[in-house]
């Protein structure tokens, strides 16, 4: 049998009584809140696209936002910010010209704002 509550437990009429709605709270998923003064909070939305050319060679653009800094990677060979390019790339900025030696080469561009970094990759293989 259960002891009787005392006169001073938590059911006295000295304790406030919480009302249902108050013992109940909201337990969904809720997303991480940014702030612009924390480094890398608003990273930038990128695509890469590509098309063929002659020769096995492929045309790949970013969309990416303007006054972004891009670094193109290619089979482990990065570009310089100077727009100095591996063997296997040519151009610089938002659209270069890539001739994969293998069907497993992969190109990658990081794109740096501001707001955070993104990073994009493209296979061969992959385009057809």
């Amino acid at each position: 049998m259960d002891p009787v509550p005392s006169p001073h437990g938590a059911l006295s009429p000295a304790t406030r009584s919480l009302d249902i709605i108050d013992q109940w709270r909201a337990t969904t998923t809720r997303l991480a809140g940014r702030s612009a003064d924390l480094p890398l909070a608003y990273p930038p939305i990128i695509a890469l696209s590509a098309c063929r050319e002659a020769g096995g060679r492929l045309r790949v653009l970013v969309a990416a936002p303007s006054g972004a800094s891009l670094r193109w990677e290619t089979a482990g060979h990065p570009t310089a910010s100077t727009g100095v390019s591996p063997s296997d790339l040519e151009g610089a900025g938002a659209e270069v010209v890539w001739t994969p030696s293998d069907p497993d080469d992969q190109i990658r561009v990081a794109v740096r704002t501001a707001g955070g970094v993104a990073i994009a990759a493209l296979r061969a293989r992959d385009l057809g």
